[in-house]
């Protein structure tokens, strides 16, 4: 069976090298965790902070209004990237 994604749901995957885990970015700063093999939803994280005290101040902008354009794991993958764009 498949993963069903719309294009609001899904701009950017990668899969764990093991092969066990999915994860998952689109809109609204969201990045989910699936087991791949039986495609039950892990987690759901929260993508970058645009309030950050150590950078200029956001410019009314809310964390909701990124959309997740690239994820990545870690060779080991215990580290999972994400980038994360404003319109």
């Amino acid at each position: 069976r498949l993963f069903r994604f719309t294009p609001m749901d899904l701009a950017a995957f990668d899969i764990s090298p093991d092969g066990q885990v999915l994860a998952t970015g689109g809109a609204k700063n969201q990045l989910i965790l699936w087991k791949a093999p039986t495609r039950e939803k892990l987690r759901t994280l929260s993508g970058p902070k645009v309030s950050d005290e150590n950078k200029a101040p956001p410019l009314n902008r809310k964390d909701e209004d990124a959309d997740i354009q690239s994820v990545a794991f870690s060779p080991d993958a215990r580290l999972l990237a994400c980038l994360a764009l404003y319109d």
